[in-house]
């Protein structure tokens, strides 16, 4: 049998695999046991390589062939050494081999940040993309790059599954036996110059958000994280999917109530499609568990925001980094309203009527109600977008059912210690309003009770930045109704209406419309918008 039909052959049974492969298992995937020898995938490369034309278009055939020999380079690298191993110049089986990257990954990833180099065919729907995949013809092999999450990384900011790069494999052969494999962030370059010419790459993005943003690995932090959010402490902040672009704009997505970060992977498509704010903009996400209380979440955010951004800019001189815009779904829209707002003291009033150096507390506890209600804006925040957000709070979480269910989320530690202390020793200096919620406000879901006063307090806060609304309309719960009297189905026209808003939309939905095209189509303008304007 030919090598490139070997090799066609061997890629195929890889791609299968692949397309069968999660998040969670994509990295950790073997070997490959039935690689063919480097030598003979190499020379089958090398043979198609110079087939490609230096002038005109390669042939669709031209074009497969040799992407089929890729796959055989690549399966026989990663039978011999992993990724990581795959650095500087080698001499291997008779072949100068230089493995080329980037020290930013911005243009081409380095394989050494790798642990799985994986193969990319679209042979079936992406989980969570229902928009248009984002992909092209052209020379070279798409393929998903996992770089892990390592904690000797000096990166803190990447995912807690790691990072999925889209990429796309091309081989530049040299006299003789000598050859560059490289690994082209196709995020960023869709050309290449092969032969002494550019020419389009192939490409795949939509893959890589779809294995980036996999419900299967973030499912666990749903439903664990409302009831059990002390177990997932350790995974709250602010993550980069992709490395750090200083030329570009950082949106940071932030979900709402029992939910993940995966809510927003046809959103992160959707930008990716749109050439404008791919080439403008960055997307980062926050997670947490969303069963601490709204002002707890929001410090851990203000917190995380602070950090990555004297990470990643520590003089403060990246123009991009002076514009960062928030969008926030449900309760994830609070949280990034407490970023553009100075609490003064009507936030501290709403839970205590002393001042704080007045209260009977504990130190532990007087800290926790300093960072959670005593704050100053994030001026580099210069967005929010607010989406279906109880503003004034969901009339839902008063259902008697919910309530039971609600009542099973177990505050973190230091949060049932300050409790503890509001339950007795500072008891008559607690906000009476806050005496018929059993713990004052420290689940989340009390503080979205349209009875807390707590929204009352960030309603009379003004807000320091600009800012937008998305307004879901449910039909079967709103027939006949008038627009101000409809509802998402789970929080009301009124609640997510904010006065002064630079745009107001409506979509027509259930509260839980981030999947949704719909979404984005009224999304992506107010971005537009935002990254136009913002530009140095």
């Amino acid at each position: 049998m030919a090598a490139p039909l070997r090799a066609a052959l061997r890629v195929l049974v890889l791609a299968l695999a692949v397309a069968g492969t999660s998040c969670s298992t994509l990295h950790s995937r073997i070997q490959h046991p039935h690689a063919q020898p480097l030598d003979a995938a190499l020379r089958s490369a090398q043979t198609d390589w110079q087939s490609l034309p230096a002038q005109g278009h390669s042939s669709t055939i031209e074009r497969t062939r040799w992407r089929l020999d890729l796959g055989g380079v690549l399966l026989a690298l990663q039978h011999r050494n992993r990724p990581q191993t795959w650095t500087g110049t080698q001499s291997i089986q008779g072949w100068t081999i230089t493995f080329a990257g980037d020290a930013d990954g911005l243009k081409s990833i380095p394989p050494s940040w790798c642990d799985g180099i994986t193969a990319v065919l679209p042979l079936k729907p992406l989980p969570g993309i229902n928009s248009p995949r984002v992909h092209g013809e052209g020379v070279g092999l798409p393929v998903l790059m996992h770089q892990p999450k390592s904690a000797q990384a000096a990166d803190k900011f990447i995912p807690p599954n790691g990072r999925l790069f889209p990429a796309t494999l091309t081989a530049e052969f040299t006299a003789g036996r000598a050859v560059t494999l490289t690994f082209h962030h196709t995020r960023n370059v869709r050309t290449a110059r092969l032969r002494g010419r550019e020419q389009p790459l192939a490409y795949d993005v939509s893959a890589a958000i779809s294995a980036a943003m996999d419900p299967s690995y973030f499912s666990k932090y749903s439903l664990r994280g409302l009831l059990r959010p002390e177990s997932q402490i350790g995974d709250i902040g602010i993550y980069t999917p992709e490395p750090y672009d200083p030329s570009k704009i950082p949106i940071v997505l932030i979900h709402g109530i029992e939910s993940a970060p995966h809510i927003w992977a046809n959103v992160m498509n959707e930008i990716a499609a749109d050439p404008g704010l791919q080439r403008r903009c960055q997307v980062w996400y926050f997670l947490y568990p969303t069963g601490i209380s709204i002002q707890g979440a929001a410090a851990r955010m203000r917190a995380s925001l602070i950090a990555a951004r004297d990470y990643y800019d520590p003089r403060h001189r990246h123009p991009g980094m002076n514009h960062i815009a928030l969008v926030g779904h449900s309760m994830g829209g609070l949280l990034s309203k407490m970023q553009i707002m100075d609490s003064g003291e009507d936030l501290h009033r709403a839970f205590w009527t002393k001042p704080l150096e007045q209260l009977p507390l504990s130190k532990e506890a007087s800290g926790l109600v300093q960072r959670t209600l005593h704050f100053q804006h994030l001026p580099f925040v210069t967005r929010a977008v607010f989406i279906t957000t109880p503003h004034r709070g969901s009339k839902v979480v008063e259902f008697s059912p919910l309530r039971m269910i609600f009542k099973l989320i177990r505050p973190v530690g230091i949060v049932a210690g300050l409790v503890r202390e509001m339950s007795s020793v500072a008891s008559a200096l607690v906000n009476p309003d806050l005496h018929r919620f059993q713990t004052f406000g420290a689940r989340s879901s009390e503080g979205l009770s349209p009875l807390h006063p707590m929204l009352a307090a960030l309603n009379r806060r003004p807000l320091l930045a600009k800012y937008d609304t998305i307004i879901a309309v449910f039909p079967p719960m709103s027939h006949n109704k008038p627009l101000e009297e409809s509802t998402d189905g789970v929080v009301s026209y009124q609640s997510a209406w904010m006065p002064a808003a630079e745009s107001t939309a409506t979509i027509t939905g259930f509260h839980i419309c981030i999947p949704s095209p719909a979404l984005a189509e009224k999304l992506l303008p107010i971005l537009r918008r935002h990254t136009a304007a913002s530009r140095p």
